[in-house]
């Protein structure tokens, strides 16, 4: 049960990372400060690194647990 509430609140934590990450890198675009090219780099390897740390943490959670159990 805890690995699951540990699970459910990384997911939510990387996420709202991820929105807003992408929000400033928009933001960014707007104001002429990074070039198109940049931005889809910039998003594109944030989603890709927001999507394997929320795969991989719930794994690290449930190792945490059993050794220490």
């Amino acid at each position: 049960m805890e690995i699951i509430i540990a699970s459910i609140f990384t997911i939510i934590i990387t996420i709202s990372t991820v929105y807003y990450l992408i929000k400033l890198f928009t933001l960014a675009y707007k104001k002429d400060e990074i070039t198109y090219f940049k931005l889809m780099v910039y998003v594109t390897s944030v989603i890709a690194v927001g999507f394997i740390v929320a795969s991989i943490l719930p794994l690290m959670f449930m190792i945490v647990v059993d050794v220490f159990s």
